[in-house]
């Protein structure tokens, strides 16, 4: 079959895209664009983006370089991963396959297909668009381009599939070669070039298209005005995934006017809920949605702000049911406002901007500290330490026995998220695919502990047999004489939802297990309580009141609390504060502690979901001396059945 297969209410929602500039252009506006450099899996490539190359109505086009073999390739994403663009990126894939018959035509080489993206030939040569404003097209390609028509007529007649030979889709390299295979899903008047097909005809149809004018194409959508305001007169809306946008449902869809068959088997994922005007102005959540999106407060939020804004006629929808965002405020390291402010605009991270209004940006620490041997050592008179000293990240020495080994003995690439500041924080990936990479696990660890820290454990689950994306993070902030830093959760809580967003949207995982220890629990804690994707959170000796370590350890020099804590406050980290138990329903928790730890003792445990008891020392999952103590075989034993039970 080589039409699009959708329902009738996915050609609705397609209908209305093509139908109204005003929606293409919001939708263009909510597509992800990742920036040159972001590391992506595709099947068992790791691929390092390059310069955009084009984009269309489905997706946009980069050029994409193999980290293994160095070769170049186009990657074409989906503006979203929706079963709509899917549809589509099978029905490129098996038309690419019927013209690798054609003698004067071949399609761009596909190298690698997934739901949501095509790896494919990269191409050189120049387009028909401009060998023809060049003046530069010989007569043998001409003639061989008349024969590429008829080829593409006699395919229409017998299969029913449109090829797009638009002048700037096609490009000559050793012979004609089409740049996009995807055929056209609008019947059009192009049909008529194919019943006579002519060199003269097919310049004079595109003359009049705009496509052969001086300067090139004819505006897109972004370059042209827009008069339209949406689809007039609808009564139905969607609103769809991945974008957070709401979509109208073509009330007067013309199924004719598409190459589509009505296949109303197919499945729908594309809305999380749809609003009826003609019954009620309440959000009604799509049959078959992934129910963490519809319990999500973060997603109904965003589903309530959207529509006010796009939406500005109708009347405001039912808030309904209370469903509030957990209530970040001043006394936890920071805002809703500026956690929205801060994250990169990408996966959740776009809900999360429209859901909760932006404030000014938070401020890069400033605080100098100085390296300490033990944390113990901060609190004893005499030293020339200072308690706000254990804020310090700079990795503590220890052996890489447990790094190196894990890396002979698995394929690894390492990775960063794009940020949306780089004066200050950064956000450090190694990851390590284990079979189904569906699911991801996120290691983060406390002060001080590096990506040798986390590399035992790692290292344990996986010899246990465990599969999933592993990834080990080292995440913090730079001061401004480049010391890295640790900051109460305030910004860890900014990258760790980055880093999820990444890994979900660019390293092909569909759920996040968080496994956190100390420190690396704080911002653990509060991302798992709002972010849809994180199915799963582990906590090894988990504070509930962070910042009276350093209260903590001011009294045990002889000294009062008040300075340090003073001191934190005015080089921009926060107030001290306190923990609360996550309350997302469907979230799974694990929480170990030892059994002798004085730094819990101090700061408060949090003693979560199902509880593990240890002998140990603090944190002893992700330590800087896992490598030589290793990780306690029951925290292994616990977190392997915790794992095994939340797996994909």
């Amino acid at each position: 079959m080589y039409r699009l297969r959708l329902t009738s209410g996915q050609l609705a929602l397609f209908s209305s895209v093509t139908r109204s500039d005003a929606l293409k252009r919001e939708m263009i506006s909510a597509t992800t664009l990742l920036p040159p450099g972001t590391v992506m899996r595709l099947g068992d490539r790791t691929l390092r983006l390059g310069a955009p190359l084009g984009s269309g109505l489905v997706g946009t086009v980069s050029e994409a370089r193999c980290a293994d073999t160095g070769e170049l390739f186009a990657l074409k994403r989906a503006r979203a991963s929706i079963r709509t663009f899917q549809e589509s990126f099978r029905l490129e894939a098996d038309v690419s396959e019927v013209l690798t018959r054609f003698s004067a035509l071949r399609p761009a080489r596909l190298i690698e297909r997934a739901p949501h993206a095509l790896l494919k030939e990269l191409l050189r040569g120049p387009t028909l668009q401009t060998l023809i404003l060049q003046g530069a097209l010989h007569p043998e390609q001409r003639d061989s381009f008349v024969e590429a028509l008829r080829e593409v007529a006699s395919v229409y007649a017998r299969l029913g599939f449109l090829v797009d030979l638009s002048p700037k889709n096609i490009c000559w390299q050793d012979g004609w070669v089409l740049v996009d295979a995807g055929p056209k899903t609008h019947t059009t008047d192009y049909v008529t070039l194919l019943e006579e097909p002519g060199w003269e005809q097919y310049v004079r149809y595109f003359e009049r298209k705009g496509s052969l004018a001086k300067g090139g194409s004819a505006p897109s959508v972004l370059g042209r005005s827009v008069s339209d305001t949406g689809i007039p007169h609808a009564r139905s809306f969607a609103f769809v995934r991945d974008w957070w946008m709401w979509i109208p449902y073509d009330p007067d869809v013309q199924p004719d006017r598409f190459f589509v068959t009505i296949d109303e088997t197919q499945q729908e994922d594309e809305a999380v809920f749809r609003v009826e005007l003609d019954r009620g102005l309440e959000l009604i959540p799509a049959p078959g949605v992934d129910p963490r999106l519809v319990e999500s407060g973060l997603v109904r939020a965003c589903a309530l702000e959207a529509w006010k804004r796009q939406n500005p006629h109708l009347p405001a929808l039912a808030a309904g049911e209370p469903w509030p965002l957990p209530p970040m405020e001043a006394r936890e390291p920071l805002s809703l406002a500026a956690l929205a402010t801060e994250t990169e605009p990408r996966g959740m991270a776009k809900a999360l901007k429209r859901a909760v209004p932006t404030r000014e940006s938070i401020q890069v620490p400033d605080l100098t500290v100085h390296p300490y041997p033990h944390w113990t050592e901060l609190g004893r008179a005499g030293t020339p330490h200072r308690p706000t000293d254990i804020l310090c990240h700079d990795p503590l020495s220890t052996s890489r026995v447990a790094l190196e080994s894990l890396l002979a003995r698995h394929r690894h690439f390492t990775a960063a998220p794009p940020l949306s500041r780089t004066d200050g924080p950064f956000c450090e990936l190694l990851c390590i695919p284990s079979g189904n990479c569906r699911r991801a696990v996120l290691f983060l660890p406390g002060f001080r502990a590096s990506l040798e820290a986390e590399a035992a454990l790692a290292s344990a689950l996986l010899a246990r047999g465990l599969e999933g994306l592993f990834v080990l993070t080292h995440m913090g902030v730079r001061n401004s004489s480049g010391q890295a830093l640790v900051t109460a959760g305030r910004w860890e809580t900014v990258l760790l939802w980055d880093a999820i967003d990444y890994v979900t949207e660019c390293l092909g995982a569909s759920e996040v297990v968080l496994v956190s220890a100390s420190h690396g629990a704080i911002a653990a804690v509060l991302v798992a309580d709002l972010h849809p994707r994180v199915t799963a959170l582990s906590l090894d000796s988990c504070v509930r009141r962070p910042l009276d370590l350093v209260a903590y350890l001011a009294q045990a020099r002889g000294e009062s609390p008040g300075p340090a804590i003073q001191s934190l406050v005015e080089h921009h980290i926060p107030q001290p504060f306190q923990l609360r138990e996550p309350t997302r329903s469907n979230l799974r928790v694990l929480s170990m502690y030892s059994r002798q730890d004085r730094l819990v003792a101090a700061c408060g445990d949090l003693p979560v979901g199902t509880l593990t008891l240890y002998e140990g020392g603090h944190a002893a999952t992700m330590r800087h001396d896992s490598s030589e103590k290793g990780v306690p075989a029951v925290c292994v034993d616990a977190l392997h059945a915790f794992l095994a039970d939340t797996s994909s």
